[in-house]
């Protein structure tokens, strides 16, 4: 479990560091592609789909992803 958020907070990071403007930006274009921010917590059940979606979307983002366990 958590490893949905581990991706979506790598995500948000890397992409807007600690600009909470760009953050919430980002938060807003993961909504319009599908992904309630909001909702994903570390005791959100891993699904694969989500997983792939969320891979995808980092790897659209140039998002490099740490070594996911």
């Amino acid at each position: 479990m958590g490893k949905a958020k581990r991706i979506l907070d790598a995500i948000i990071v890397q992409r807007a560091g600690r600009n909470e403007v760009i953050a919430r930006s980002i938060a807003a274009r993961l909504m319009i592609k599908g992904i309630n921010v909001k909702a994903i917590t570390m005791s959100t059940p891993d699904d694969p789909a989500m997983i792939k979606r969320l891979l995808g979307i980092a790897r659209d983002m140039d998002v490099k992803l740490p070594i996911l366990e």
